[in-house]
């Protein structure tokens, strides 16, 4: 159907030029000697290997006190304690938090996440919590260390104070370090 005498025309060599134009790309693009389509990286892969000449994939648990020191398992084997205070956000029933953490690994390797997460209620003081870690720094073999944690597991967080349990985590991690 045209609306005019020339609109069909105009069309059809409208989409012809299109058409040439990104044949014409693609044989630009494939003019090298070997072309290569790039890997497909997820992009926990990108943030893990953006400065990192290697990387680890890594599981374990950690448990004890959100308020002191926690143990740490697995693949990773040292300690974990908070160095600096949370930022909390209540949101309906869930906590959402900010979170920094320190973990030393013994021989002066440490490295350093800024995390984020939810703490959803199971029957309070008992939540549940999804955070991702991610590791910003350290020093020893984790000097300039990259990569994120994925924590998942039950905290106790008692508003009142009255719970002794208060603080109590049990969890388990998994993620890749990358230094």
């Amino acid at each position: 159907m045209t609306l005019s005498g020339g609109s069909t025309r105009r069309h059809r060599s409208t989409y012809r030029l299109a058409a040439t134009a990104v044949l014409g790309l693609v044989a630009a693009a494939c003019a090298s000697d070997s072309p290569v389509q790039p890997a497909h990286q997820t992009e926990h892969q990108l943030l893990a290997n953006r400065s990192a000449a290697s990387c680890t994939n890594v599981q374990g648990t950690l448990v004890g006190s959100v308020f002191g020191v926690s143990a740490l398992t697995g693949d990773l084997v040292g300690q974990v304690s908070a160095y600096r205070e949370p930022i909390a956000v209540m949101r309906g029933q869930s906590v959402h938090l900010n979170t920094f953490h320190f973990f030393d690994l013994g021989n002066g390797d440490t490295f350093f996440t800024e995390d984020s997460g939810v703490q959803a209620p199971v029957a309070p003081p008992v939540y549940r919590l999804n955070n991702r870690y991610t590791i910003v720094g350290g020093t020893g073999a984790y000097a300039n260390a990259s990569g994120f944690l994925h924590v998942h597991g039950t905290l106790i967080i008692d508003f009142t104070g009255q719970d002794p349990r208060n603080g109590e985590i049990d969890a388990r991690y998994q993620g890749r370090v990358c230094s």
